[in-house]
C-alpha cells in the first residue's frame, strides 16, 4: 500500500451513476449489495493483446485532459498571487506617497492627515494580514498540484513498465513450458494488479523520500511561480533596490513549508536576466520566450527562426551554453515582461504620484485617483481587475 499523502488518484475508480427510475430503486432495495467474489491472482501471464490493451491506458484521453486541467490550475493560482500582491504593493506605495507629499508640505508626522491618506492606511492595515495569509494557501495548493502532476506522469510510466514486466512474464512461461514439454503448470505469475500495485509503491516511496527543493526547487512551474510572487512583493522597488530572490536552496524551511526567505542577498537565482536584450536580436525583447532547459532568453521571432520547425534540437546560441534546446522548450516568459517594462518605466523616470493639488478621491477601500504614468499603465495588464474584485470583497467580507 502506498504511503499515505501521495496515492490521491490511482485506486479512485469512478463509481457508476446510480439509475433514478423507481423500479431499479425498489430492485436495489430488494436485492441489497453484491457480494463480489474474493480476487484470484492469474494462472497464466496475460496474452499480447491484453498486454497492448494495458499500454493502451497511458495514452487515454482522460489522463491528457487532466493534466491540461492541473497546468491551468496552476496558471490561475500563480495569477491569483501575482493580482493580489501587487494590489496590495500598489497601496503600500500609494499610502507612502501620501505620507512623503504632506511631510514634504511641512507636516509632520503628527499633522493630521488628509481623508485620501486615512482610506488608503485602513486598506493596507487591512491587506497586510490577508494577502500574506492567501499567498501561504495559494503556494501550499501549488506544491499539491505539482503532487498530483507528478503523480499523472508516474502512472503513465507505471503502465510502461508493468507491460514490460508483463511480457517478462509471459517469456518466461513459455521458455519453461517448452523446457518442461508441456508437462508441467508454468509457475505462478504476479499479474497486472499485483506488479502495479509494486511499482506505484516503489514510485510513491521514492518521491516521498525526497526534499522540499528536490520536489519544487527544481520543478520549473515552482521556480516561475517563486518569481513572479517575489515580483509582485517588490513590484514598486527601482531594480537596484529590490532585493534579489533567493537561491532556491533557500526557498523551504524546516516545518517544511515554503515560505522562508533568506536575507543573503549574494545568493541570487541562477541564470536571472539583468541585460534584457535578446542575444540574438541584439534588441531589448518585447514578447521573450525562455528556455526551460537553461533558463536564457530570446525574442520570439529571432529564437523560431534559430531552431528547426522540424523538432530536432540545436544548441543555444548564447556563447558559452552547450545546451540542445528545441521549440517545445520554449515558453512565453510573462514574468521577464514585467521586468523589462518596469526597467523602461523606472528609465523613463515615470513613478506613480499623488496630484499635487490632492483632487482625486479615495474610495473606502484605498483605490485613489492617480496620474497616469507609464508605470501605472503597466499595472492594468491583463487579470489585474480579477485581483481588485478578489480583494475588494475580502474586505466587504469583513
Amino acid at each position: 500500500m502506498a504511503p499515505p499523502g501521495r496515492r490521491i488518484l490511482s485506486g479512485s475508480a469512478r463509481q457508476p451513476r446510480p439509475s433514478t427510475t423507481p423500479s431499479s430503486a425498489r430492485q436495489d432495495r430488494r436485492s441489497g449489495p453484491l457480494e463480489m467474489p474474493e480476487y484470484e491472482p492469474p494462472s497464466c501471464p496475460l496474452d499480447g493483446r491484453s498486454r497492448r490493451k494495458i499500454l493502451d491506458l497511458a495514452s487515454q484521453q482522460l489522463s491528457n485532459k487532466y493534466s491540461e486541467q492541473l497546468a491551468s490550475t496552476l496558471k490561475l493560482l500563480e495569477e491569483g498571487v501575482r493580482d493580489i500582491n501587487d494590489n496590495y504593493a500598489d497601496r503600500k506605495h500609494k499610502l507612502k506617497t501620501f505620507q512623503d507629499k504632506r511631510r514634504e508640505k511641512g507636516g509632520g508626522d503628527d499633522d493630521e492627515p488628509s481623508e485620501q491618506e486615512r482610506v488608503l492606511k485602513d486598506a493596507v492595515l487591512k491587506l497586510r494580514d490577508v494577502v500574506p495569509e492567501l499567498t501561504a494557501e495559494s503556494e501550499e495548493a501549488v506544491r499539491d498540484v505539482i503532487d498530483w502532476q507528478v503523480e499523472v506522469e508516474d502512472e503513465k510510466t507505471a503502465l510502461r513498465e508493468i507491460q514490460t514486466l508483463l511480457e517478462d512474464e509471459a517469456s518466461a512461461a513459455q521458455i519453461y513450458l517448452e523446457a518442461n514439454n508441456d508437462d508441467d503448470d508454468p509457475p505462478g505469475v504476479k499479474g497486472a494488479r499485483t506488479l502495479l500495485a509494486e511499482v506505484r509503491e516503489a514510485q510513491a516511496e521514492d518521491y516521498n523520500s525526497k526534499s522540499m527543493y528536490q520536489k519544487y526547487g527544481l520543478n520549473n512551474d515552482y521556480i516561475h511561480f517563486k518569481g513572479m510572487w517575489h515580483d509582485a512583493v517588490h513590484s514598486h522597488s527601482k531594480e537596484e533596490k529590490a532585493p534579489p530572490l533567493p537561491d532556491a536552496t533557500k526557498w523551504f524551511s524546516q516545518d517544511g513549508d515554503g515560505g522562508a526567505d533568506d536575507s543573503d542577498e549574494d545568493l541570487i537565482v541562477a541564470g536571472e536576466v539583468q541585460d534584457y536584450r535578446c542575444p540574438l536580436s541584439m534588441v531589448v525583447m518585447e514578447e521573450p520566450y525562455t528556455s526551460k532547459v537553461c533558463k536564457h532568453s530570446f525574442e520570439k521571432l529571432a529564437i523560431m527562426e534559430y531552431l528547426p520547425r522540424n523538432g530536432v534540437p540545436k544548441q543555444c546560441p548564447l556563447p558559452g551554453c552547450d545546451k540542445d534546446m528545441r521549440r517545445s522548450d520554449l515558453y512565453y516568459d510573462d514574468l521577464l515582461v514585467r521586468r523589462i517594462k518596469r526597467a523602461a518605466a523606472s528609465q523613463s523616470g515615470s513613478q506613480d504620484d499623488v496630484d499635487e493639488d490632492e483632487d482625486g478621491e479615495a474610495d473606502e477601500e484605498g483605490n485613489a485617483s492617480m496620474r497616469s504614468t507609464p508605470e501605472r499603465e503597466i499595472k492594468s495588464e491583463q487579470g489585474r481587475d480579477r485581483g481588485r474584485r478578489l480583494l475588494e470583497d475580502m474586505m466587504n467580507d469583513d
